[in-house]
């Protein structure tokens, strides 16, 4: 089946949602427009029901749903030719310790020089970028070198490829997973390796998430694979090996292969890792304890929310950041699975989150990436809702479509920062369990024994807004742990930054030139150090970091300890220039002091706030000065 990127997104949109979308809400999802959401779902119909993988369920004024009847394989539009040949070609560098030629390679494919030389361009890129060993090419061809540990790490990022592409394979089960691994590995070192490492996760008291699963699982393979060629890491051992000697004792009686010390501290590593290992309460930066305690204190201060009472907070990152801080420390990368979903639902947090590690990165020498940063702030989001520092709120509209996105973009205006709404139409609350949501705002009145409903106006009129200033603060009131709030008219940009929001028309050619020259006019201005330019340039470069988003803006920043003053500057280009993920038109620079950090909540709301707007970036681009900016909260909606 051949779909482009979007069109996957909407299936696996679908998938996950199992129930029914509107095509306003996948709109929004997907940042494209209604009508190019139809046509998806069109061509999306046209591939998939010829094959009676699924239907598409439509019922008016709810949306669509999508119900599978049996596998659905979703591959990348790319021709599933060239990735088979790809992963031939790994086969052959990789696993057989091939050298190739261009010519044997082009006469064994049947394809032309040209399409060799770009894959194996690709495979330099995707597998060997940043794990250390090379794809070498010389008279007697292409060959792979590097350390036995950076051939290892090649190994892993080959694993994670081919499951990233099964994982588009809707219903495609683990077993399927652990096949496609035994092709390469063989049938006895996969399915011993899961067998052994199930039966030690089995003895845990606690649940392990899948992704910390599927990590060890990798590297267990991986390291049983390479020993039983005779490959070892190089390297002097001075550790103790707890899990691990066990794990690696049960293979040698199973398979008879014999492992070094220097296997056994690789796999202790990654064990730990992954919270399957021996938690320990120091690391090279200091005590765990103190810093969980430090990253709640500037979480607090960020956010202005009070969680140091909150003891599952607590215990959670206590268990979290040795795993955490090991990984970083190897820099080993472990891809979240809700990465995208978080900075969508929770970009507040995310984004918060960020300028508090990027705080820390200094003191500790560690670089942190997206990946790790979203694991964060699933962890203070939790909290959040868990003390009702966050509500969840349940929007209620005739037909649950464009009026209510109206509705919406007005309450985003009013609410707490940290709260998140959800639409529904009146017709589906019978499957809704209204026991989940703090409370109702509804343009149709209706009773719940539940859940308190407050019903407003269309156009949320004095009256709403007063009744909704009452229903807030009296449950800020009540939970002791938010300050009440006003209106909010984009006033924290105004009062954290009275003198320094500057909107600049560039004509930038590419990121590169668009990230130094920013640079060089905040140092003229003093905004920020020398340092500041280094690390936000060093993060941008970061392939495992993204600031770009679907909107055509980007949010670049840098460690707040290196500026000197707060100031957030729109730079608008004459022509959108790639980023890293999107096409970006707009670059807004933010630089906030320390001194300003308790202020941070309210200047990322108003960014947010634009930044999520079509119309509100649209506006932007016609601004003439500053002033402009207090006409965003009249027309954002």
């Amino acid at each position: 089946m051949m779909l482009n990127k979007r069109q996957l997104e909407l299936v696996l949109l679908l998938e996950k949602a199992n129930k029914f979308l509107t095509k306003e809400f996948i709109s929004q999802k997907l940042n494209v427009s209604i009508r190019t959401v139809s046509n998806d779902i069109s061509r999306i119909r046209d591939e998939l029901l010829q094959n009676g993988d699924f239907e598409f369920i439509s019922k008016a004024g709810v949306g669509v749903r999508l119900k599978k009847r049996g596998l659905i394989s979703v591959m990348p539009s790319e021709d599933s030719s060239v990735f088979a040949r790809r992963f031939d070609m790994m086969d052959m560098l990789l696993f057989q310790e091939q050298t190739v030629t261009y010519e044997v390679l082009s006469e064994l494919f049947l394809v032309s020089k040209s399409s060799i030389k770009n894959d194996l361009l690709f495979l330099k890129q995707t597998f060997f970028k940043k794990n250390g060993a090379e794809l070498i090419g010389s008279f007697q061809g292409t060959k792979i070198v590097g350390s036995e540990t950076q051939l290892q790490n090649t190994f892993l990022t080959f694993n994670k490829f081919i499951c990233r592409i099964h994982d588009q394979n809707l219903d495609i089960n683990f077993e399927e997973k652990l096949k496609t691994l035994s092709k390469y590995y063989g049938r006895e070192i996969v399915e011993t390796c899961w067998e052994i490492l199930y039966e030690h996760v089995k003895s845990y008291t606690i649940e392990i998430a899948d992704i910390y699963m599927a990590e060890a699982l990798n590297v267990f393979i991986i390291l049983v694979y390479r020993a039983s060629k005779g490959y070892h890491p190089q390297g002097e051992v001075d550790v103790s090996f707890d899990a691990c000697n066990t794990l690696l004792v049960s293979v040698t009686e199973r398979m008879g292969i014999e492992f070094s010390s220097t296997d056994m501290r690789r796999f202790e590593t990654y064990l730990s890792n992954n919270k399957l290992g021996a938690a320990h309460e120091q690391y090279e930066g200091g005590d765990i304890p103190n810093l969980v305690a430090t990253f709640i204190d500037k979480m607090e201060q960020c956010l202005g929310v009070e969680l140091k009472e909150d003891g599952g907070l607590k215990e959670a990152l206590s268990k979290h950041f040795p795993a955490l801080l090991s990984r970083l420390q190897i820099r080993e990368v472990i891809e979240n699975p809700f990465l995208e979903q978080i900075k969508v639902e929770y970009p507040i947090t995310f984004s918060a989150v960020w300028l508090v590690v990027t705080e820390l990165e200094r003191a500790m020498c560690l670089a942190f990436n997206d990946n790790e940063v979203g694991f964060l702030a699933i962890y203070i989001q939790s909290a959040l809702e868990r003390n009702h520092i966050a509500n969840k709120i349940l929007v209620v509209c005739p037909t649950g479509l464009a009026t209510s996105q109206l509705l919406v973009n007005k309450l985003n205006q009013l609410l707490p920062s940290l709260d998140t709404m959800e639409v529904s139409a009146i017709s589906q609350l019978k499957y809704k369990d209204l026991t989940q949501y703090d409370f109702v705002i509804s343009t149709v009145p209706f009773a719940s024994d539940d859940v308190e409903v407050q019903v407003v106006s269309d156009v949320l009129n004095a009256e709403d807004i007063s009744n909704l200033y009452t229903l807030f603060n009296r449950k800020a009131v009540a939970s002791k742990q938010m300050k009440s709030f006003t209106v909010k008219h984009f006033m924290a940009l105004y009062s954290s930054t009275p003198n320094s929001i500057q909107i600049m028309d560039k004509q930038y050619l590419n990121k590169n030139q668009a990230l130094e020259e920013i640079s060089r006019n905040l140092i003229h201005n003093g905004f920020v150090s020398d340092e500041f330019v280094q690390d936000i340039l060093e993060r941008e470069n970061d392939p495992d970091i993204s600031t770009d988003l679907p909107t055509g803006v980007s949010i670049p920043h840098g460690n707040p300890a290196f500026v000197n003053k707060t100031g957030i500057f729109f730079i608008r280009n004459h022509k959108p220039i790639f980023w890293g993920k999107h096409a970006v038109k707009m670059i807004i620079v933010l630089c906030i002091a320390q001194k300003d950090h308790h202020k941070i909540n309210g200047i990322l709301s108003d960014l947010y706030s634009i930044v999520e707007s079509k119309k509100a970036i649209e506006m932007i681009y016609q601004f003439k000065n500053i002033d402009d900016f207090s006409s965003l909260s009249e027309h954002i909606g």
